[in-house]
């Protein structure tokens, strides 16, 4: 079934370690774009910690 990605496929991983997972390789070596696991945590860690009260909300923003 992963032979059929398309080239245009975005291919990502919640994986944090390893970095490079075999679904990732395999979609990086077809071509595809890849975003890895420490790539999607990075993205989420302001907003989980607002979420938990880590982080003060920024003024304006919803809850």
């Amino acid at each position: 079934l992963l032979e059929t990605l398309p080239l245009s496929t975005h291919v990502a991983d919640v994986v944090t370690a390893p970095i490079i997972t075999p679904l990732l390789a395999f979609a990086r070596d077809r071509g595809c774009a890849i975003q890895t696991g420490p790539e999607m945590a990075l993205a989420q860690m302001k907003l989980m910690g607002q979420f938990i009260g880590a982080i003060a909300q920024e003024q304006g923003a919803a809850a």
